[in-house]
């Protein structure tokens, strides 16, 4: 028997003896087992998530562990196969579940692995005119979250519950409007981000005086007065009159015997919307240039306004006036192709240790519909006057308020003229005007 006989046998033996079959492939062991490492990071901040506890389930075999504090987690001596990954978080007392998806231990290493439990808010809020945007609190309303911007004004809210938020940020300094963000929607996984300025609650308001722009300005004042189309429109006891600047002469041309002199208000359409206090009744009117008459009129008892104040929006063509009632003071709104008023309840606050009384001076609409109201607050030192700014009359949303010098006892009346925002003082021994310069 030659050598290579021998070795032949010598094998065939071993493999009889350990019970193989030449013709069976050799199995794997059906029990392998492996390891497995990865992290759990909240979707909506991308931050890790610790301390949560991680389990990992397919049929007939359940694992569990925590993570560390970076949020990783790992599996040792594990069955080989594809597993269900779940991971519970504890937020205020609530353990919440995710069920994350199902991985396989193919890859040793599952990477990071997002869980979408929570959702994000997070932003930069600015200071305007400063360079330190730092400890602007920042609070989510009704939540019990607040956060406090770095210098550079960003702050954040992680490992929140999805649902409805309102933001509200302030500083410290009282000269800075508050911003506030409401009805803020957000779902597992989402993530909103807020970027704007603080902007000042007061400035200083920039009055330019002016001449005169016609005789008689030291008493037409306190009646309110329009300008259209190069002419100069107010009220006296006779009626409405319009002043011809080239003649320099009064021509009545609605003829009426008023109490006193009426508020008028132009349309920017040839027409003036007037309050007018007459023996009888108290009574508003729209009086036309090209037909020369009362084109539409209100009773008092219907709309409203205090002081006679009117101003006509000609973007939503509703005429606005002031009231006060126990709620504070509103707006009262007519619309004439409705012949109906409503009322909107401007949210006017102030610190009542520093004010003992709020006044709406008065009201005025732009030609592009920005709504300006103005305000006189009372303390120690006397009656401080304020110029409310909103975009327009739909969201009355506050643009700016301006502060109006101390010695300036609030404005009478504010209209339009050739592009530019006049004033006339209250008091009627003043021989000029003041142009507002925003």
């Amino acid at each position: 028997m030659s050598t290579t006989e021998k070795s032949v046998l010598v094998i065939f033996l071993m493999l009889a003896l350990l019970g193989c079959n030449l013709n069976d492939p050799i199995t794997p062991d059906e029990n392998e087992v492996t390891s497995i490492v990865g992290q759990i990071v909240d979707k909506a901040s991308g931050n890790a998530i610790t301390s949560a506890y991680v389990k990992i389930a397919q049929e007939g075999s359940t694992y569990g562990t925590t993570t560390d504090g970076s949020g990783h987690f790992s599996f040792q001596n594990i069955e080989s196969g594809t597993y269900k990954l779940v991971s519970e978080v504890n937020s205020n007392g609530t353990t919440l579940t995710d069920t994350v998806g199902y991985f396989s231990t193919d890859s040793t290493d599952w990477g990071m692995i997002y869980n979408e439990i929570f959702v994000s808010i997070s932003g930069r809020i600015t200071i305007e005119g400063e360079v330190d945007h730092s400890f602007i609190q920042v609070q989510l309303l009704g939540t019990g979250n607040s956060a406090l911007t770095d210098n550079g004004g960003r702050f954040r809210f992680d490992f929140i519950l999805p649902g409805q938020y309102d933001l509200f940020a302030t500083n410290d300094d009282d000269d800075f409007l508050d911003y506030r963000e409401n009805n803020i929607i957000l779902e597992a996984g989402d993530i909103f981000y807020l970027d704007t300025t603080l902007t000042y609650l007061f400035r200083s308001l920039d009055l330019v005086t002016i001449p005169e722009l016609y005789p008689k300005t030291s008493w037409a004042g306190g009646g309110g007065f329009a300008f259209y189309d190069g002419t100069f429109y107010y009220g006296s006891g006779e009626g409405l009159i319009a002043f011809d600047s080239q003649s320099e002469q009064d021509v009545l041309i609605y003829q009426h015997q008023f109490l006193g002199s009426p508020k008028i208000s132009s349309d920017y359409d040839g027409g003036f919307w007037f309050a007018m206090d007459t023996p009888e009744y108290w009574i508003y009117r729209r009086y036309s240039l090209a037909e020369q008459t009362v084109t539409d009129s209100i009773a008092h008892a219907q709309f409203s306004t205090t002081n006679f104040n009117l101003a006509w929006d000609p973007v939503t063509q509703r005429l606005f006036g002031t009231e006060w009632s126990s709620g504070g003071p509103g707006l009262s709104i007519y619309d004439p192709s409705l012949g109906s008023v409503e009322y909107f309840r401007f949210p006017f606050e102030y610190d009542p240790e520093t004010y003992t009384a709020l006044q709406i001076a008065g009201i005025f609409i732009d030609p592009q519909g920005k709504l300006y109201l103005t305000t006189r607050f009372q303390n120690a030192q006397g009656w401080q006057t304020h110029l409310y700014i909103c975009e327009d009359t739909i969201d009355y949303e506050l643009n700016k308020i301006y502060r109006i010098a101390q010695d300036i006892y609030g404005g009478e009346k504010i209209c339009w003229y050739e592009g530019r925002l006049i004033m006339v003082p209250y008091s009627g021994s003043q021989e000029f005007f003041y142009e507002i310069v925003l």
